[in-house]
């Protein structure tokens, strides 16, 4: 495992420096603390704690998991952030599966001045997903479903970014439904604009029901799961709610965008 860490470290270096990559991954990545030179100005810091965390990096700052500069509606995209802030409102981001907080640390340097909420259920990863966020990031230790209510964590044993939630009446771990997310934000100035689901299969609860949430988002990013579940079909409801919508449709590595024809 350490060989192929240190070889895929060795080749982003060549990959980044060499093309029009904005991230460079700097230190090794057997080091908790980590560096990302940003090409257009600055160095991220982060800590991490092992090689599936130094991974979850490289998916988001060199693979650009979550960026919108490759999509054909990038501008139309950028426009309504740019003109949410001219407007005297702060773009909501909601990160649901926020890991150790790189995707929002990301979303802050590609959309500034947003205000964002990372949902995170194990306090492990929270943990470290506040030390690795400060500001316009709310870090909530909860798991997000179709409604308020309890749930369980399981480990599969994949390493912390693969915990998975269940249904469970009597379970240590609050679950947030975005609606409510969204209702905690009344009388504030912000306005959605982006939200983030990467929730290991629990996808097929989260749009069960109360999904009226998905009209209020420009922007839709998601992992669906039905690679890793198998005769499950954790990916109907989603795919049923999404197909009812004036929204388009973009596959890009393993994420959806969905992106709304009728905000934009």
């Amino acid at each position: 495992m350490a060989v192929k860490l240190l070889a895929l470290w060795l080749l982003s270096l060549v990959r980044s420096l060499s093309s029009r990559h904005r991230y460079v991954l700097l230190s090794l990545p057997f080091l908790q603390r980590q560096r990302v030179w940003r090409k257009d100005g600055g160095v991220v810091v982060f800590e991490i704690r092992d090689g599936i965390d130094w991974y979850t990096a490289y998916e988001i700052f060199l693979l650009q998991d979550y960026s919108i500069r490759g999509l054909k509606r990038c501008n139309d995209i950028r426009e309504f952030h740019s003109r949410l802030l001219a407007g005297g409102k702060r773009p909501l981001i909601i990160d649901c599966g926020g890991n150790i907080g790189l995707a929002s640390r990301f979303f802050c340097l590609e959309f500034p001045n947003s205000a964002i909420i990372s949902v995170e259920p194990n306090p492990g990863n929270v943990s470290v997903a506040r030390k690795n966020n400060t500001g316009a990031v709310n870090v909530v230790c909860s798991a997000v479903g179709s409604s308020d209510g309890r749930g369980s964590i399981v480990d599969p044993g994949l390493g912390g970014n693969a915990y998975r939630m269940v249904d469970a009446s009597d379970g240590r771990t609050e679950i947030r439904s975005i609606n409510s997310l969204l209702a905690s934000l009344a009388g504030e100035s912000c306005v959605p604009f982006l939200v983030k689901i990467d929730i290991e299969g629990y996808e097929s609860e989260l749009f069960s029901k109360n999904v009226e949430w998905i009209d209020r988002f420009p922007v839709l990013m998601i992992e669906l799961h039905d690679w890793m579940l198998p005769k499950q079909a954790a990916s109907r409801n989603f795919l049923a709610e999404i197909s009812r919508r004036n929204r388009d449709f973009v596959q890009v590595g393993g994420n959806i965008f969905s992106i709304s024809n009728d905000l934009l």
